[in-house]
């Protein structure tokens, strides 16, 4: 890194006077390097260093293997991005399809090792009873919202309806809300990492 005679005799004169600070920047700013690498450029210029010679070592604290997992979880933070993304559309897509209406658990049916709630609609005039998406491990648990005689809204298709979907955040967007958050881990977190460890 060559370092022009005027701008170190500056940058000595400016430490000399105790103006560290502004020989940093007249470094940082010739040399278009970082804080770090400017300082320890002026560090060996004030030990008597050469013009021509300033040796700046490079300070990593990623090694090559653990840069190289970064890349590799910023591509798998994109992947998770994406499925977000898919999953806030196919909701989108979905409520358009489909209508909201108001639905009573009237029952329960079994599906494996747990239970569909049986919803009861009034659909074109006539009450009708249609499963619901949602599983759930006991009815009447007190944990769970499903319970006879809850009404709660429902998606189901218009003309139709032979399934009813709850109108709950869980049935709406957990899979959004995950692979977003995922996604933005594993891109942003790693990205700062790199972008840290270079500057240094």
């Amino acid at each position: 890194m060559n370092i022009p005679d005027p701008i170190r005799a500056q940058a000595r004169e400016l430490a000399a006077q105790g103006r560290k600070a502004e020989a940093v920047k007249l470094l940082q700013t010739t040399l278009q390097v970082s804080p770090a690498k400017a300082y320890r450029a002026l560090e060996f210029l004030l030990d008597g260093g050469t013009a021509t010679a300033a040796p700046v070592p490079e300070i990593r604290f990623l090694t090559p293997v653990l840069r190289i997992a970064m890349l590799v979880a910023m591509v798998c933070g994109l992947g998770f991005l994406y499925a977000g993304w898919r999953a806030y559309e196919n909701e989108v897509s979905f409520r358009r399809e489909h209508v909201r209406i108001e639905g009573e658990v009237v029952d329960f049916t079994a599906a494996g090792n747990r239970f569909r709630p049986i919803f009861e609609i009034t659909h074109a005039g006539q009450k009708r009873q249609i499963p619901s998406t949602a599983r759930i491990k006991r009815p009447e648990s007190s944990q769970t919202e499903f319970r006879k005689g809850t009404r709660m809204g429902i998606w189901v298709a218009p003309l139709n309806p032979t399934e009813a979907r709850p109108d709950t955040f869980g049935e709406a967007w957990v899979f959004t809300l995950v692979f977003g958050i995922l996604g933005l881990g594993f891109t942003f977190v790693p990205a700062a990492l790199l972008l840290f460890d270079r500057r240094r």
